[in-house]
């Protein structure tokens, strides 16, 4: 059952990644969601299909303002874990850690 989860949401990454050229890591829990909590089992399931995604493409992860603006986007501290999972009653302006090809430019 897990390995069928984290195919699919590797499916819906390939697709909204290649569509739009970037690919917000809240995707990843929304998709595995359902409306329900986040939990920790989720949690690895989106790690499990962010490990095989970058394994297959160069790519980073940055952090960008809600709503997203890639050419405000700055490079996620070393050490930052990565977050899966979005609060929808965060402010505009909130920073959201967005996967992005490794060559991209990012602001300083």
């Amino acid at each position: 059952m897990n390995a069928h989860l984290v195919a699919g949401l590797l499916d819906d990454m390939e697709e909204s990644y290649w569509a739009s050229g970037y690919l917000p890591l809240y995707e990843l829990g929304w998709s595995l969601r359902n409306g329900r909590p986040m939990t920790p089992t989720l949690t690895t399931l989106a790690q499990r299909a962010y490990d095989e995604f970058t394994t297959r493409h160069q790519t980073r992860v940055v952090l960008v303002p809600w709503p997203i603006d890639l050419a405000e986007a700055q490079p996620l501290p070393p050490g930052t874990p990565l977050d899966f999972d979005l609060n929808p009653d965060a402010p505009v302006g909130v920073l959201l850690q967005v996967l992005v090809p490794a060559d991209q430019a990012v602001s300083t």
